[in-house]
């Protein structure tokens, strides 16, 4: 592989960053195809500081690398075509000493090697993310054969288009939203990164999420032609006390997700049986029935439990079904059930031909 050099001797960071403003197409890590390593869409609904590519000292430059702070996407070179796009703060913006290392760099940090070395050197406990100064120290190799790679490296550099055929972008310069007049965004301002909300897939672009509430009558006991209501305590199935006919609450099928609403943490369960949804649980029904089991174990997990609690507020904190959809998911939520699925043949993704070409 040769030497080694840390990435802060060869680049330098670019500052530059303004407030988004309305209607701009804001690029996220999670908008990279990590299969072409693309830009495959942006966000309608982003929050918080964005660069830009200009004529500026501290604006962004064609070919100056951006590299995800969050999650194993690919890095972007950007190139004249990435002209007219807002990247968000969930990239770290570095602009190489020498305009041929941005190629190398670029192929490095998005090769699968690189993509564990990043996804190893994230730190924080609500929301992960890899600083700029870990960055900076992460060691990057150094091939003696550089000059005979470049070629082939530029090459498919050159082969990765700046913005996905067909992608989901142009149309966000005239999307207009209007905040919620309930408060329900108060989560873009409960956070001191509210672009980490967008680093990934909503939930509600992935599954149904609806409130259960009180049966207008029900029954302490079994009866025919009823069904079993979950509650906090019964969210699992266990302790049921409380039955009604199947139209007087929400209906829970098998494969559901059901919450605990009330509390800064919450219990979450795969429902086994046709139920009803009572008071204090959300019930969460993906999309996709594959999905469900994934879904349920990321709502279950320390990460999306903390950022629960750093989200929701009140003198009796409860979390609603409009913020719980705008929990991010992660890609490798995604990609652990893709892969389990029957699936045709594709190109390999951009991290595993860069890997073969580097080290192969």
């Amino acid at each position: 592989m040769g030497p080694l050099a840390a990435l802060g001797d060869v680049v330098s960071v670019v500052g530059g960053a303004v407030p988004a403003q309305l209607n701009q197409p804001v690029v996220t890590p999670g908008g990279v195809n990590p299969l072409s390593g693309a830009v495959r869409q942006t966000r309608r609904d982003y929050s918080g500081s964005v660069r830009l590519l200009g004529e500026a000292a501290d604006a962004l430059k064609v070919g100056d690398l951006l590299v995800p702070a969050t999650g194993g996407a690919p890095a972007l070179l950007l190139k004249k075509d990435h002209e007219g796009l807002a990247f968000s703060d969930g990239f770290i913006a570095l602009r190489p000493l020498q305009p041929w290392t941005g190629t190398w760099l670029w192929a490095c940090l998005s090769s699968a090697t690189g993509v564990r070395v990043r996804e190893g050197s994230i730190t924080g406990t609500t929301l992960k993310r890899l600083t700029p100064a870990t960055l900076l120290a992460t060691p990057v190799p150094v091939r003696a054969d550089v000059t005979a790679i470049l070629p082939a490296l530029r090459s498919m550099s050159n082969d990765v288009p700046a913005v996905e055929e067909n992608a989901n972008v142009a149309s966000s310069w005239w999307r207009v939203a209007t905040l919620a007049a309930t408060g329900d965004w108060h989560a873009q301002l409960s956070l001191r990164n509210p672009s980490l909300l967008v680093e990934g897939t909503r939930l509600g672009d992935l599954a149904q999420v609806t409130s259960g509430h009180l049966p207008h009558s029900y029954f302490s006991t079994p009866r025919p032609d009823t069904l079993p209501v979950r509650h906090g305590r019964s969210v699992d199935g266990r302790n049921v006390r409380m039955w009604a006919t199947p139209d007087a609450a929400p209906r829970v099928h098998p494969g559901d997700i059901v919450v605990v609403g009330v509390g800064h943490r919450g219990r979450v369960s795969v429902s086994d049986e046709e139920c009803l949804a009572g008071p204090g649980v959300l019930v969460v029904r993906a999309n996709e029935p594959a999905l469900a089991p994934a879904l349920a174990s990321y709502l279950s997990s320390e990460s999306a439990q903390e950022l629960r609690a750093s989200l929701i507020q009140g003198l009796i904190p409860h979390l609603t079904p409009a913020l719980l959809r705008q929990f991010p998911v992660p890609e490798n939520v995604l990609s652990s059930v893709a892969m389990t699925e029957p699936k045709p043949v594709t190109p390999l993704p951009l991290a595993q031909r860069l890997e073969q070409l580097l080290w192969g």
